[in-house]
């Protein structure tokens, strides 16, 4: 009992240091980096009934399909609402749960309860891995992990057991699993190849024919992979500072710097941002750096294969880094960010399964001194993760963060303008708007944004004009004609005010405002009948809006149809609108 005990004292050790370490994040705040579009303000989420269940299963959400993981918020909003506590907690202990996963995958893989360790502790506090922990948005890296090392725990099982076929049925479930949790899964297939190789399984018909389903899985899962983000980048779901990036040739370069800028920071976490901006091409040409990457990246692959002590190790662990981190790669450069920390999470694996394969070799060797060096990794790594945990506490101090390590990087700027907007820092939005400007951003939000805060300053002359220049990007903002109106209703242009809410309305048929809005303009011209056409409207599209209702009583008022007046007073009164309760007091006995 007391040999048991201590054979598993280190992973206990390791899970109450991770739990210690991750104590830190659990009051942290949601923040608009994801959390708003994957909680706050996700409609799926609220809706707890089977054909709620069904649209979560059958529809793609902010170009991602992952069912699993939304199905998740599901049940936590309908528990917790938005109290973000529970929701870092759920972060938090499914990390524990995926380190004690690992520590059995190293275990298992090595027949070394060293190696298992080292794998463990490394995996459960590097810095690198707090953006996934600590951010609620990656709960679908953290679900998927948890049934990709389910998988390949199982698959080890069934190796073990002579191929048998329940365990096999686990595999394909987990995968399923995985995948309906978050895309990236799609790799597993060739990670069990892998494993295939590391165990010394003798190739055969069957070894391929086994991998059949998994790779029917995979091409599924990546064709709606492929057909969400298409519905991204086509606009179907828009998201500030997006960008699609073409380097042709030069990509070939990007992705071998990114496959070792990951390698880098897994050494040397010392400068971790939640964005890593691209490079800039001058002259058709990308900076030197990586163009020696891909050199370099060559030399580590030939190495690799030589013949050597820890080549079977090298080859297993290098490769399952780059299968479970080649579909985060820039083959179609999108987004905003060149490398992003959260993709190492599972793919650390590989590379700390190298490296703790030669750490327990030197520890029979030089065991005190590795022992030392060890622990002084470990602390410095809990320090850097305690830090950087406190980075994702709120929206102003991750932003702030953001802007003071990329400080030339103009979307870091257009982010935080919009929070010091949300937060009434009027005039410190404008100065960030304007950086971003400065720094060139090709984006119609940035003057778009900046001229929403022009306008609640009463800056209307510099609102009109950035208005006009993001509709000179695109001329399909709805917001930008509907807030023109606005401006010139206000300054006595009625013919321009309704120009620009016709201009929005027929480019957003269903936009609400612009509705209100000109019908408003109607009624104060006299346009009553116009006006009564336009609150219909908005009616039609919701039949629960009590203003509407009010407004319309009015126009039905000035036009004399009094009996219907006061059917639309009552309507809005029943949702307790005082002014219509003083109309039906007033007119409607």
């Amino acid at each position: 009992m007391k040999k048991n005990f201590i054979l598993i004292l280190p992973p206990i050790l390791i899970l109450m240091i991770t739990a210690l370490l991750y104590s830190n994040s659990v009051f942290n705040d949601f923040l608009s980096f994801d959390d708003k579009a994957y909680i706050i303000d996700n409609h799926f989420i609220r809706d707890f009934s089977l054909k709620g269940i069904k649209i979560i299963f059958s529809t793609f959400y902010f170009a991602n399909y992952h069912p699993f993981t939304t199905l998740v918020y599901l049940f936590e909003y309908k528990l917790f609402a938005l109290n973000p506590l529970p929701y870092h907690l759920l972060n938090v202990l499914l990390h524990l749960l995926n380190t004690w996963l690992v520590f059995r995958l190293a275990e298992t893989l090595s027949g070394k309860k060293t190696v298992a360790i080292i794998v463990a502790l490394l995996f459960a506090i590097h810095p690198m891995q707090v953006e996934t922990v600590a951010w609620v948005s990656e709960l679908k890296n953290l679900m998927y992990s948890l049934f990709y090392l389910l998988a390949l725990l199982y698959y080890l099982r069934y190796l073990k057991s002579g191929l048998k076929r329940k365990y096999f049925y686990y595999v394909l479930l987990l995968f399923f699993a995985s995948l309906l949790s978050k895309s990236a899964a799609v790799t597993l297939p060739v990670t069990l190849m892998i494993l295939d190789f590391y165990k010394g399984r003798k190739i055969n018909k069957q070894l391929f024919l086994e991998k059949i389903p998994f790779l029917i899985l995979s091409i599924f899962f990546g064709i709606l992979t492929i057909i969400s983000q298409r519905q991204n980048f086509y606009g179907s779901i828009a998201y500030n500072g997006l960008i699609f990036h073409t380097y042709s040739f030069n990509g070939m370069f990007i992705n071998s710097f990114c496959i070792l800028f990951y390698i880098f920071l897994l050494i040397f976490p010392f400068k971790l941002s939640a964005i890593h901006p691209f490079p800039q091409i001058v002259n058709g040409l990308l900076p030197w750096q990586y163009y020696t990457s891909f050199a370099l990246l060559s030399l580590i692959f030939w190495l690799i294969t030589k013949k050597g002590k820890y080549r079977k190790e090298l080859i297993f662990g290098f490769s399952f880094y780059l299968i479970t981190i080649s579909v985060m790669l820039q083959f179609f450069s999108f987004g905003s960010s060149l490398v992003s920390e959260r993709y190492i999470y599972l793919s650390s694996f590989g590379l700390f399964y190298i490296f703790a394969q030669w750490l327990s070799d030197m520890l029979k060797i030089y065991s005190y001194y590795i022992v030392i060096i060890l622990f002084g990794i470990s602390i410095i790594f809990f320090i850097i993760s305690w830090k950087r945990i406190n980075i994702w506490k709120n929206n102003s101090i991750f932003f702030n963060d953001l802007v003071n390590k990329n400080p030339d990087y103009p979307n870091a700027y257009l982010f935080r303008g919009d929070i010091e907007t949300k937060q009434g820092n009027f005039n410190s939005a404008i100065a960030d708007y304007s950086e971003a400007i400065r720094l060139n951003i090709n984006t119609e939000n940035v003057f778009y944004n900046r001229g929403c805060v022009y306008m609640k300053t009463g800056n209307d002359k510099l609102a009109l004009d950035d208005f006009k220049k993001a509709l000179f990007l695109n001329p399909r903002m709805a917001d930008c004609y509907n807030n023109m109106g606005w401006i010139e209703d206000k300054s006595g242009q009625a013919k321009l005010a309704l120009y620009n809410y016709d201009k929005a309305i027929m480019l957003d048929p269903k936009f609400v405002k612009a509705y209100y809005n000109r019908a408003n303009l109607k009624g104060t011209k006299g346009d009553y009948n116009g006006a009564l056409s336009d609150y219909n409207f908005i009616l039609k599209i919701d039949s629960f809006d009590n203003i509407a209702y009010y407004y319309r009583g009015l126009c039905y008022f000035e036009l004399k149809i009094n009996s219907e007046a006061c059917k639309d007073w009552q309507k809005s009164a029943a949702y307790g609108n005082e002014q219509a309760i003083n109309m039906l007091n007033a007119y409607c006995h």
